[in-house]
Formats: structure tokens, C-alpha cells, sequence
């Protein structure tokens, strides 16, 4: 009676510990995991020095594993590797596996969660979490079972998700700072009109010493224009003469005259492989390149170096794209200018493109070169971006939507003769410094003014007589109602109304194609009497 019992607890330990071992097996078989087990040919004795324990672990033999691990090592079949030693299986990665063992051994033969790279049979470097743990018994290392969890594609997926986040991060304080920019220069450009204008009236009546005070004071307005005029193309606020343009022409044109500043130690190369237009004003195509090529001289310094010039069509990944939310086109052309300099600190990398940003001794430089690359690019609908690995110089790649059917109407030619006049002008403008000044320039070459501080007081003003106005000069950005408002609803009585745009602060307050109509002039903030008088006479002038 008692043999049969002790038969039968028997029967039930033995399939206890076959299902068990079953389990095991299914576990270790179906489990994603690389699992794995080395068992020593003796006990290694845990009292022996470091790197003696290890230099006879790598004799262990492999027992156990599964597809996984085998798939990890190259094989087909996890009978293909049992029985080797640990390593044959590990060549490639024995400074990972000394230092997997050494932390395995300052923590007591069990490592949890360890973050290892091995490069697998494929040659490709594959990050994992290990699991690595000693069995020790009697002060001896039996043997070593562990399991690698493959992270490479979630940490690349973590990593390009943080890229993305830095990315848009990047746009956003770009714009940021964009918006500030061109807030500032709008303000600034109607204080340097209300100078300008005021020193031209001056200058009619002035002694010869009061003219070169007067002239002088002109200089300067002129001065802080162009700065406004940077700053605005950094904020992609300035409204760009674009057409069709062969970018390889335009750069076998340009760089000829480029390399005349660029010291005979720097070698500059061209590749044209691009063959393609795009729709961009030329004007600042040439200042973008003329921009990067400079800053590729000025990276290279006093030493021989070289500047590659090259283009080519480029497609951008759907990353990039993602990234940068106003890329609308889906052909680009590149230009790319490298440069053999010593590079750009990867600190520094994201901060290129600020405006004032520089790392110029002081009196060298204003940090708006390539803030108004940026702004150029931005506006044009494009990206630029910059590759710099440590003392290998840097790479700056602009990336230009490639010109689909699309013509503009040309602008009029300069140095139009202003002459005098006797009609009536609508005018509107809100900033009453600014008004008061262009009031004075219209009515001193005899025309009748009728001045609006809103778009709303200029609407009531043509409403209330619409045959009397003959034209309108019309500040683009006012309250109440925006200078393209007004524009509409004058068209709408006058469908043949002339009309001047005014402002340095316009993008995106006018299409292409109101600036494009035969009846519809656009003077840039601040200009000259000149400038205003021509454009107005100009315009008056047209046949109806």
C-alpha cells in the first residue's frame, strides 16, 4: 500500500516537473526575446580574480537558446549553435561581455535591465535590455542564463520623435522672434519715414550749411532702412519680386563676381546637377548665396581651404516635412555650400539663425547674415538647414520649391520721372507722424489730399463721393480695416480704381496676384519723396 502511494506522489512530481519544463520550453520558444544559457565544463570558483573568472567563462558551451538569439548570431536554427563556446558566439563583442560580467559580479550574479549594444551577424549595431544572471552553488559559477530584449527600433523611434519635437521647437521660437523682428521694424520704418521725409521738405528751403546737417540726417535714415529692410527678410515680412529663375544661370553669373572677395587661398568649386527653376525673386536667390559663400569664407579664416558650391533636385523625407508645416511643394532644388572651416560648436547650432547672433569679434559682423538667409528661405517656401560634425567645417543645404507653370508681372522700371499733379488722392495711413509727412510731400507737387487715419475712415471718405478720388495710397497694415479690405471694397464701386500699397511690414496681407494688376503699385516703407511722387504719376498716368 505504502509503495503504491509513494509510486503515485512520484508519477505526479515527475509530470509536475514535465509540465513545468514545458512551460519553460514554450516560454523560452515563443518569447521575442534572444534567450540563452552557457554552462561551465567546471565550477569556476568566485574567489578567483576577475578577469581570470572571465577568461574561463568564455570556454562555457551554449545548451540552451532560441530562434531569437540564434537569428541574433546568424544561424538558422538554435541546433545550429549548441555547443559552442561562449566566444565563438561573441567575437564581436567581448569588451560588451567583460563589462556585462563585471557589473554581473558587483551585483551578486544577477544584472537586471542593463542596456547593451552588439552588432549582429547582419553587421548592423542592435541595442537591447539584458537580463544576465550567474547560477552559483558551493562557490562555484555553474553556469550563466540571460535574455536580450531588442529596443532599437523604440529608441530610434523615441530618438526621431525627440528630433521632431526639437525641430518644431526650433520653428516655432524662429517665428517667435520673427514676428518680434518685424513688429519693431514696422514701427521703426515709420519713425525713419517721418525723418527722411521731414529732411527732403527741409532741404527746398535750406542754407548750404543747414543742407549738409539735413543730408547727413538723410544718410542715416537710409541706414536704419536697410537695417529694417534685414531684419523684415529674417521675419519673412518683405514682399519678394518673384519669377522664374534657372538657379545654375543665376550662379554662373553671380559666383565670378563672389570669388572677388574671396581670398586666392580658397578654392571655390561649382557642380550644377540641378537643371531645374524656381519661383523666387533673384535679387535675394544672389543675397542668400552671396550670405553662405561670405560665412564660408569667414569659417575658413586666413588658411587655405575650399568652398563647394553645388545644386541638384533633392526630394525631402516625410520627417522633414512633418516637421516643417509650411512646406507646401513636394520637388525641391538643393544648394548646398560647404565649407573646410573648423566647424560650429554643436551648442551653437540651433542659435545660427537668431538675428544678432554671432560669434564674430565685436565689429565684425551684425549676426543678420544668416538670419536673413533664413528669412529668404522661409519665404520663398523653402527650408534651410546645417550639418556641422566636429572640425570638419559645416554644410548649409537650402532646400527651394521647384517653378511650376506660374509668370508676375514684372516690376516698373526705376527712375520714373515724378512730375507734377493736380488730382485727388485718397490716403490712409494710421501713424499720424508718418501722415502728416507724406501729406506735406503730395501737396507740395500739387495734389489734393484727403486724408483717412483708418481703413474705416477711408472707406466712408471714398463712399461718400467715389467719383471724386482719382487714386489711393493705402498703408497695408492699419486698424479697423487692413489696406487689402479697403482695397476690396473701393474695386468693388471702382472696378478700375488705381490704387498704392504701402508698408515694410505686408507678407501675407497681399496675394501675388493683387500685386500683379496693371493698376496696382506697392512702395516698400521708408521711401523717398521721390520714389512716391514717380509711382503716383506713373500710375496716374495709365490710359484708362
Amino acid at each position: 500500500m505504502g509503495d503504491r502511494r509513494t509510486h503515485t506522489e512520484q508519477e505526479k512530481t515527475e509530470r509536475a516537473l514535465r509540465e513545468s519544463e514545458a512551460r519553460f520550453r514554450s516560454f523560452v520558444t515563443n518569447t521575442r526575446d534572444a534567450v540563452w544559457c552557457f554552462e561551465c565544463a567546471e565550477p569556476i570558483a568566485i574567489t578567483l580574480p576577475l578577469a581570470e573568472q572571465f577568461e574561463r567563462l568564455l570556454e562555457a558551451q551554449l545548451i540552451e537558446c532560441n530562434l531569437p538569439y540564434a537569428r541574433l548570431r546568424g544561424a538558422a536554427s538554435p541546433s545550429d549553435l549548441v555547443g559552442q563556446p561562449l566566444s565563438a558566439l561573441n567575437r564581436g563583442s567581448l569588451e560588451v561581455l567583460r563589462d556585462l560580467f563585471q557589473r554581473m559580479t558587483e551585483a551578486d550574479y544577477i544584472l537586471e535591465g542593463a542596456l547593451v549594444v552588439q552588432r549582429g551577424a547582419d553587421g548592423n549595431e542592435r541595442t537591447a535590455v539584458a537580463r544576465v544572471q550567474g547560477v552559483v552553488e558551493d562557490g562555484g559559477l555553474l553556469r550563466v542564463w540571460g535574455s536580450f530584449a531588442d529596443v532599437t527600433e523604440s529608441l530610434r523611434s523615441e530618438r526621431e520623435k525627440r528630433e521632431l519635437e526639437q525641430q518644431l521647437r526650433h520653428a516655432q521660437k524662429m517665428d517667435s522672434i520673427g514676428a518680434l523682428a518685424g513688429g519693431m521694424a514696422h514701427d521703426f520704418n515709420n519713425v525713419l519715414m517721418v525723418i527722411s521725409t521731414t529732411a527732403e521738405l527741409a532741404l527746398r528751403g535750406a542754407t548750404p550749411a543747414q543742407a549738409a546737417l539735413l543730408e547727413e540726417m538723410q544718410a542715416a535714415a537710409l541706414r536704419g532702412a536697410g537695417l529694417t529692410r534685414r531684419l523684415l527678410t529674417f521675419a519673412h515680412k518683405q514682399t519678394a519680386a518673384q519669377r522664374r529663375v534657372v538657379l545654375d544661370e543665376l550662379l554662373d553669373e553671380l559666383l565670378p563676381m563672389v570669388r572677388r572677395l574671396i581670398p586666392s587661398s580658397i578654392v571655390v568649386a561649382f557642380t550644377a546637377r540641378a537643371g531645374a527653376s524656381v519661383l523666387a525673386d533673384p535679387g535675394q536667390v544672389e543675397q542668400v548665396v552671396m550670405n553662405l559663400v561670405l560665412n564660408a569664407r569667414d569659417a575658413i579664416g586666413l588658411t587655405a581651404g575650399r568652398i563647394e558650391v553645388a545644386t541638384e533636385l533633392a526630394p525631402l523625407d516625410e520627417k522633414t516635412l512633418r516637421a516643417a508645416p509650411w512646406l507646401q511643394a513636394r520637388e525641391f532644388l538643393k544648394l548646398s555650400v560647404t565649407d573646410s572651416g573648423t566647424g560650429i560648436a554643436p551648442e551653437l547650432v540651433d542659435r545660427i539663425f537668431e538675428p544678432f547672433f554671432t560669434t564674430k569679434v565685436v565689429g565684425q559682423g551684425t549676426g543678420l547674415g544668416l538670419s536673413i538667409v533664413y528669412g529668404i528661405v522661409r519665404q520663398h517656401g523653402g527650408l534651410v538647414r546645417v550639418s556641422s560634425p566636429p572640425g570638419r567645417g559645416a554644410c548649409f543645404e537650402v532646400y527651394l520649391p521647384c517653378a511650376a507653370g506660374h509668370t508676375v508681372r514684372p516690376p516698373a522700371p526705376d527712375g520714373a520721372r515724378a512730375a507734377l499733379g493736380d488730382e485727388h488722392i485718397l490716403f490712409a495711413e494710421d501713424d499720424p507722424a508718418v501722415r502728416l509727412a507724406v501729406t506735406r510731400v503730395l501737396e507740395s507737387a500739387g495734389y489734393r489730399v484727403h486724408a483717412a487715419a483708418d481703413g474705416q475712415e477711408a472707406v466712408r471718405l471714398f463712399l461718400a463721393a467715389p467719383s471724386t478720388f482719382d487714386l489711393a495710397l493705402l498703408d497695408v497694415v492699419m486698424p479697423k480695416l487692413t489696406g487689402g479690405q479697403v482695397f476690396a471694397q473701393l474695386r468693388a464701386r471702382r472696378p478700375d480704381f488705381r490704387v498704392i500699397f504701402s508698408s515694410g511690414y505686408s507678407a501675407g496681407a497681399l496675394d501675388a496676384a493683387t500685386l500683379a494688376e496693371p493698376l496696382v503699385r506697392h512702395l516698400v516703407k521708408p521711401y523717398d519723396s521721390g520714389a512716391l511722387l514717380a509711382a503716383v504719376r506713373e500710375l496716374l498716368d495709365i490710359p484708362s
